[in-house]
């Protein structure tokens, strides 16, 4: 039983591993790597937090002396810190010395302001029905640059454990992982919030997110997505990593090779829900690792319909309209394309944005020659504020086509990154892509674009959609 179990005692039990790591999943679309600061023994639960990662773990932190579970006669975790030097990186790892203690200590978090810290240790001072120590979640606030002594949440007691706090941004809602009576089995995810100066009693997250199994190690970005584990039938195997948007309540199990045939747990992630690091056993099933993860290609979702721009103007010369007479005269537009019309006034779409030299030519109505030029000017076709594909409706079999982004503007916003998807299980990302069709059929293409709003400074996704058929030559 190592070490992350223990912290939950007899609530775990053993996992038995006999397969290996699924190779199968979208790999082009994810790359994971091991950090250099992972030992011989457990680190698991990262968090970062002003270019530290805090992480729980089982390695030697005392000189010349060890502890160890008495229950489980594992090595005792302790929280500890290390500087980021880049994602996969970071300096030399120091002892939190002022929250670890003898007991088991971790995981944590921090509020945004980084003045109070939450982190799961044994209650030493109650004892359950069974004379074990149960776990509890303490409180530390940072008063003149140091830690206080770590302070019980008001709720705990001695019958049950509470572990794993995980804190939304408003810094007033906590969610956990809990055993407390009630539940659905298992360890299930509870939330209390701070109203009147204290913490109301625990409340269970319900069905949607709870089950008969344990729900664990719960994490919330920024955004409100709720991360956790737990060890149901349907995943890979072992604990695996689950999403909840609880702003529209929908479940997701995460994919391959975030989640593995082994246990996958103790995520952590970035603003963007790209990028983060995570826990797991995948490459041995004697300890825990810690690996950092991006997602090359973010998700989007609620893609528009596209709708190719027209470029349409209509044309016409005050001084030409004015006058009534145009007896033995022809007025012809020349609209700089090759495209050409004959009236007083004259509609005419364009194929795409550009300058193009417009003209208005009087011509001798009987032998079609130039008699005079009206107006002669520069006429400047915008690119389009609307966000499209701009690629033919039909495509060849094993022939390359080319799509690019170069007339897409969207006002307020910059456009940072550009991701395609060509609905065949190939991605590319750029503002130019190149792609080919192996297999004649109907596909659907997808151009999702990371932007910058220029009013508000947050980073926004788009994405638009087109369907398109490739035939054969």
């Amino acid at each position: 039983m190592r070490c992350y179990r223990c912290l939950i005692g007899v609530l775990f039990f053993i996992y038995l591993h006999t397969s290996t790591i699924a190779q199968s999943g979208d790999s082009t679309r994810f790359e994971i790597h091991s950090i250099n600061i992972n030992s011989k023994q457990s680190d698991f639960s990262p968090f970062l937090f002003n270019k530290k990662l805090y992480f729980a773990s089982g390695r030697a932190n005392r000189v010349g002396v060890t502890y160890l579970n008495a229950e489980t006669t594992q090595d005792i975790t302790d929280m500890f810190y290390a500087e980021r030097k880049d994602s996969i990186n970071f300096k030399k790892p120091s002892s939190f010395s002022e929250i670890n203690t003898r007991n088991d200590d971790g995981p944590i978090c921090f509020n945004k302001e980084g003045t109070e810290l939450y982190i799961t240790s044994n209650d030493v001072k109650r004892t359950n029905a069974n004379n074990k120590t149960p776990l509890s979640i303490f409180i530390s606030k940072k008063v003149n640059d140091k830690w206080s002594k770590p302070e019980v949440l008001p709720f705990c007691t001695e019958n049950f454990s509470y572990c794993h706090p995980a804190l939304l941004k408003d810094g007033k809602t906590l969610i956990f992982s809990s055993d407390v009576k009630g539940g659905y089995g298992g360890m299930d995810l509870y939330y209390s919030t701070f109203k009147n100066g204290t913490w109301t009693i625990p409340r269970n997250l319900g069905r949607k997110i709870n089950s008969t199994v344990n729900e664990i190690f719960p994490f919330v970005s920024v955004n409100n997505m709720l991360y956790f584990s737990a060890n149901r039938k349907k995943g890979f195997g072992g604990l695996d990593i689950y999403s909840f948007n609880l702003k529209d309540s929908v479940l997701q199990l995460l994919s391959l090779p975030i989640n593995s045939t082994y246990d996958d747990f103790g995520v952590w992630i970035d603003s963007t829900e790209r990028c983060g690091y995570l826990s797991s056993n995948r490459d041995t099933v004697k300890s825990d690792d810690i690996y950092y993860f991006r997602n090359k290609y973010p998700d989007f979702d609620k893609c528009t319909p596209n709708i190719t721009p027209k470029y349409c103007y209509t044309f016409f010369e005050e001084a030409s309209l004015s006058t009534k007479d145009t007896l033995g005269m022809v007025y012809e537009w020349d609209f700089g394309d090759g495209s050409k019309k004959r009236g007083l006034s004259a509609k005419h779409c364009f194929s795409k944005p550009g300058t193009y030299v417009v003209q208005l030519n009087i011509l001798d109505k009987k032998s079609g020659t130039l008699f005079t030029n009206q107006v002669s000017y520069d006429f400047v076709v915008d690119p389009s504020s609307k966000f499209y594909i701009d690629c033919a409706d039909t495509q060849i079999a094993n022939q390359a086509f080319a799509l690019d982004i170069w007339n897409v503007v969207i006002p307020d916003h910059t456009i940072r990154e550009a991701h395609w998807f060509f609905g065949d299980d190939k991605f590319s990302t750029g503002i130019s892509a190149q792609h080919v069709y192996k297999k004649t059929g109907t596909y659907t293409i997808k151009l999702g674009l990371v932007t910058k709003n220029n009013i508000t400074g947050v980073l926004e996704n788009m994405c638009t959609q087109k369907t398109i058929r490739v035939i054969k030559k």
